[in-house]
């Protein structure tokens, strides 16, 4: 299965071959395990879930839906849709719930999809707002 979950570490970069500077993303990427597997019987679609990271809270509803994969808490929990994911893996094999996925399945060379969340804290309108915070504390300040 090429599916996997990861989070941002940091930046750095790396000379090439040719003596160029590349700039890389680090990323900690897995382990994953298989939360749930959804089959078209029951759900009319094929898809496996994953669970990465240790998260700080777990409700009681999570809890209860990671305790059959073993797992006791979950940072990301995401669906991967695809038809050949639950039916077999790369290896061949079957996937199955609880199953823990590492970053060895991709290999050197592999295209990968990625898509991220990124929150924009420092947009022209949140510029604003902070410049004219500082102004209204500096009036303050002045009078």
């Amino acid at each position: 299965m090429k599916a996997i979950l990861a989070t941002k570490v940091g930046m750095t970069q790396l000379y090439t071959p040719e003596g160029k500077l590349q700039p890389v993303t680090v990323l900690q990427a897995g382990p994953c395990v298989v939360t749930q597997l959804k089959t078209i019987e029951n759900d009319g679609y094929s898809a496996a879930q994953l669970g990465f990271g240790e998260a700080k809270k777990t409700g009681n509803s999570r809890a209860g839906h990671l305790k059959a994969s073993g797992l006791k808490s979950a940072r990301f929990v995401r669906e991967f849709r695809t038809e050949e994911l639950v039916e077999t893996d790369t290896d061949g094999e079957n996937v199955t719930l609880g199953q823990e996925i590492k970053a060895d399945v991709f290999e050197i060379g592999d295209k990968v999809v990625t898509k991220s969340n990124f929150k924009h804290l420092n947009t022209p309108k949140k510029q604003k707002e902070i410049a004219q915070k500082a102004l209204s504390k500096k009036k303050k300040i002045n009078e």
